[in-house]
């Protein structure tokens, strides 16, 4: 992959620094070309090197459980064995990745294993006297200081009859627009008793709660927004939150899995804030300087993005190819009238309102010997006649617009003038070389 705007390099230094936020677990390494040209304004010379940046991974990521809260229903006719496997994954690498299991606090009459998370009973089923029981498992990874997360198994026994709280789902699907205000109403959990009624139910958010984006609650149930600052479709498309519904007796668990909805609140990024660009002077029209190109990391149309340029006194002399960022020649160019330009080209997305970010081209005209010398009108030189051999008696000046022109000079001569005459090749002096 290219920089993708999350480098810059220092056009006198050549010193690279970031530009944006890194995530190893949106992209581990970035491969990109640094170029080096010299300031020749007839003949620049450059090199390239290759440069790759491995981002090196820490330890930013919790656990996740895949299913939470994960409720069977078993019969206490069953023999001792695996209940329920509870799995949790971490996007980061290494020990920073590596997930080991427990229970929160001791239980009596299962098991976990640390590796694998699965859950088994200890003791025969038929023992069992309660109907439910509930297991808090603790998923922790190896990093330093480690990351842990919480999650619940809630087991129903068949043979023996529940009279605490339940929720009638498992689980629910919620859409929020990511940039949702505070106060904006998100779902509403309710749990009953087996008569139907939600008398004596207190609600909490268990888990989930990430940066306490969200509140609930404690006698309705309702979930609204307390901040936006964790709600952020680029960064996390998904959260679940899990509710816990509790009475004096008994408890119950709910998750509610919200889907963000992307809204246009990313500019469009060039993946250089400074483009050098180098042409020969003179080329024709429709010829190829070089291609921006710009991200945006919203989602559809917020983040389809439309190229242009600003106009501009020299923005006539170009044009830019709207999908794809490819700037050609609209017109000759003359390095004579004008040896460089600068163009600040435009990314727009197609969001509403539509979001644009911004770049500086500077294109520099590379000089074509194109223009002939010109000397000052013939002139007329009167000399002694006893003017010694070797004598300067004038001093021819050429003029050429070209960039570092190297003129030398010669005679031209009548035949009565021949070997009379001379002009040094470099300087333009004329000095008398016979009689």
């Amino acid at each position: 992959p290219e920089a993708h705007g999350a480098f810059a390099v220092d056009g006198n230094t050549g010193r690279i620094t970031t530009s944006a936020p890194l995530d190893r677990e949106k992209m581990a390494s970035y491969t990109f070309q640094v170029f080096a040209v010299d300031l020749s304004p007839s003949a620049p010379r450059n090199s390239s090197a290759q440069v790759k940046v491995t981002v090196l991974d820490i330890n930013d990521n919790a656990p996740l459980f895949i299913q939470d809260p994960l409720i069977i229903e078993v019969s206490s006719k069953r023999s001792p064995q695996v209940l329920a496997t509870m799995k949790a994954e971490d996007k980061d690498f290494g020990a920073n990745g590596s997930v080991f299991y427990r229970f929160a606090t001791p239980v009596k009459g299962f098991s976990i294993n640390s590796l694998t998370g699965e859950i088994q009973a200890t003791e025969p089923l038929r023992d069992l006297t309660q109907a439910q029981r509930t297991l808090i498992v603790e998923a922790m990874d190896q990093g330093s200081p480690a990351q842990s997360a919480q999650g619940v198994v809630v087991i129903y026994v068949k043979e023996v009859e529940y009279y605490g709280i339940r929720f009638s789902r498992n689980a629910i699907d919620v859409s929020i627009q990511e940039n949702a205000a505070k106060g904006t109403a998100v779902a509403q959990a309710q749990a009953q008793l087996p008569d139907g009624t939600g008398k004596g139910i207190s609600y909490s958010l268990f888990s989930g709660n990430r940066k306490h984006a969200f509140s609930i609650s404690s006698s309705t149930g309702e979930i609204w927004v307390e901040s936006s600052n964790g709600l952020d479709f680029e960064d996390n498309p998904r959260l679940r939150l899990v509710v816990k519904a509790e009475t004096v007796t008994s408890t119950s668990f709910m998750a509610f899995n919200l889907v963000l909805q992307d809204v246009n609140d990313n500019l469009p990024r060039f993946q250089l804030q400074n483009y050098v660009a180098y042409m020969k002077e003179a080329q024709g029209y429709e010829m190829p300087i070089i291609q921006v190109v710009a991200e945006d990391v919203d989602q559809g149309q917020n983040g389809q993005v439309t190229y242009s340029i600003q106009s501009s006194v020299m923005s006539g002399l170009f044009k830019i190819d709207p999908v794809t960022g490819s700037i050609t020649t609209a017109a000759i160019m003359d390095r004579e009238i004008f040896t460089q330009t600068k163009l600040v080209v435009t990314a727009t997305d197609r969001g509403s309102p539509r979001l644009a970010g911004s770049a500086t081209l500077t294109v520099i005209i590379v000089d074509q010997n194109d223009n002939s010398p010109t000397i000052p009108l013939p002139q007329e030189i009167r000399i002694p006649e006893n003017t010694l051999i070797g004598t300067e008696i004038t001093l021819v000046t050429g003029n050429d617009v070209d960039s570092s022109p190297a003129l030398s000079y010669s005679l031209k001569l009548d035949p009565t003038a021949l070997e009379k005459f001379g002009i040094h090749r470099y300087s333009g002096g004329v000095s008398l070389t016979g009689s």
